[in-house]
């Protein structure tokens, strides 16, 4: 499995918003800030993952009730026979959860991640003095 942390950097101590380059090495992201003269008025890197959106939304028996409630007049007198246990319920959401995130991707939807999920190995790295 691939390391899903990157390194990402920002102008300053304590930024709300890290550069959109990610690397995959410390190095490269002091590299990339100092590329950018970060280190002139110092810059701070972290080690982070973009959270995934989830997709894990559906209640089965939500689901279940609403499929039997538009469909009334396909029951008869005694109603919907759809009687799940739970693991094919959980099976259910997991199918519609799969589904969904296919659709999203055929369509282009998924979006852009702008959040981290997790940080870890945050640094500050404060302005380099010049000697005049």
């Amino acid at each position: 499995m691939t390391n899903p942390f990157l390194w990402y950097w920002a102008h300053g101590a304590e930024p709300e918003s890290y550069s959109v380059v990610d690397v995959s090495t410390r190095e490269a992201a002091i590299a990339a800030a100092r590329a950018d003269d970060a280190h002139v008025h110092g810059f701070t890197i972290i080690e982070a993952n973009k959270k995934v959106p989830t997709t894990n939304i559906f209640d089965a028996d939500n689901v279940l009730e609403q499929y039997e409630e538009h469909n009334e007049e396909s029951w008869g007198e005694d109603g919907s026979m759809i009687h799940a246990e739970s693991a094919q319920k959980a099976e259910l959401e997991k199918m519609l959860a799969d589904a969904l995130w296919v659709w999203m991707g055929k369509h282009g939807l998924h979006g852009h991640n702008y959040c981290f999920g997790e940080t870890r190995n945050e640094e500050y790295f404060p302005a380099e003095r010049t000697v005049q």
